[in-house]
């Protein structure tokens, strides 16, 4: 009897804490819809702060930092290469070092001087190099695994926060994976790092600088984060093909977009785009986030017809890979053959399909590799 009166109070006791559950659920969801969707309170919620004051003034530059510039995830952030930003007027500064005149792009590998490089750590390698005026970019570097110093394989990652710390070992599992352990079974490896990413960051020592403070300004001022980036690629693969007998540029995503902006203009050994990165197409409009490549007359400039007359005349070796579990642009041109029938008899290009989704495909690309030859005759084939 007394263990029966003991089971129902428990069961009471369960229930209890299960409508308190229930409750705090509800009452957490309706407040979520009355500031996202303004349902009914929403008058009283904004008579209440507006009785309140809220939100509250900040200052001038607290307002901005707190609220909208420092809010992305940063990691390692003892280790960052820059010291921490202290007011908004550094933020400016140190956004102004990405401008590059979007003017200088379209042949930026031609005109680039490479000045100085070093090891910040054994695994952090800088490149300083001079456009209209002295940049500097950065690498992380791992040593090939084979021992050899012949070739080089410089990875440019795709679209994300921090994606080149997640391509190394014990990072992030995404759709890079593979691709470093690959590539280091291959030749030396530079993984790039795009600014005010992994330890480039622009940062307070918490968050990161959001993307709302650069990607529009630099458009304003006539520059282009994605044209910076890309040509911070081509100072690396300038330096890579004057050091080693063997260059490759690879890249996923969009970093398979800026593999391909820059081999055709330094023309290294072989560029390996991942989940296609390039979709041949004169159509007026078509599907692209905000957070991708975005340069200026881009469009205008380099056509699909160049870059196919290009890639046909050079001695460079091109590998496309498509998901057969993509979706949007890369299955579209996965199930039309879109890259096959464009580059049809350009013996220089391969196209690999396979069963996967958007994601490196790790046998296919070492086998791609393994067959690649060591030595070729650089530049142009007429």
């Amino acid at each position: 009897m007394i263990n029966n009166i003991e089971i129902k109070g428990k069961d009471r006791k369960d229930l209890r804490v299960a409508g308190y559950l229930f409750s705090y659920l509800v009452i957490l969801f309706w407040g979520m819809a009355i500031v996202k969707w303004q349902v009914p309170p929403y008058e009283v919620y904004v008579w209440g702060k507006r009785v309140l004051g809220l939100p509250r003034y900040l200052g001038p530059d607290a307002e901005l930092s707190r609220r909208f510039a420092f809010v992305d995830p940063l990691v390692e952030a003892k280790n960052q290469i820059d010291a921490p930003i202290q007011n908004m007027q550094q933020v400016h500064e140190r956004v102004r070092k990405l401008e590059l005149d979007v003017s200088r792009f379209y042949n930026a590998f031609e005109k680039l001087h490479v000045l100085n490089t070093s090891f910040l750590k054994p695994n952090v390698f800088s490149l300083d190099f001079e456009l209209g005026r002295q940049y500097t970019t950065y690498c992380y570097f791992e040593k090939s695994l084979s021992g050899s110093s012949h070739t080089a394989i410089l990875l440019i990652p795709g679209s994300g926060y921090n994606q080149s710390s997640a391509i190394l070992p014990g990072g992030l599992r995404n759709y890079h994976d593979g691709l470093y352990q690959v590539a280091r079974n291959h030749g030396d490896v530079f993984v790039y790092i795009k600014p005010n990413e992994d330890i480039r960051a622009i940062h307070n020592g918490e968050h990161k600088l959001s993307y709302d403070f650069i990607t529009n300004t630099l458009i304003s001022h006539g520059g282009s984060y994605s044209a910076y980036y890309v040509v911070e690629t081509m100072a690396i693969t300038k330096f890579l093909e004057k050091k080693y007998e063997r260059v490759i540029v690879a890249g996923v995503s969009q970093g398979a977009s800026a593999a391909l902006l820059n081999g055709i203009q330094s023309w290294p050994d072989s560029v390996i785009s991942i989940a296609a990165g390039y979709y041949p197409s004169d159509n007026y409009a078509y599907h692209s986030s905000p957070f991708n490549i975005m340069i200026p007359g881009l469009s205008i400039t380099v056509k699909p017809a160049t870059i196919l007359n290009s890639i046909r005349i050079h001695s460079t070796r091109w590998l496309f890979t498509l998901g057969k579990l993509d979706v949007g642009g890369a299955r579209v041109a996965y199930e039309e053959d879109q890259l096959s029938r464009y580059f049809n008899k350009v013996e220089q290009v391969t196209i690999e399909k396979h069963s996967n989704s958007h994601d490196v495909p790790g046998p296919l690309i070492d086998d791609y590799l393994s067959k690649l030859p060591m030595w070729r005759t650089k530049g142009n084939l007429r």
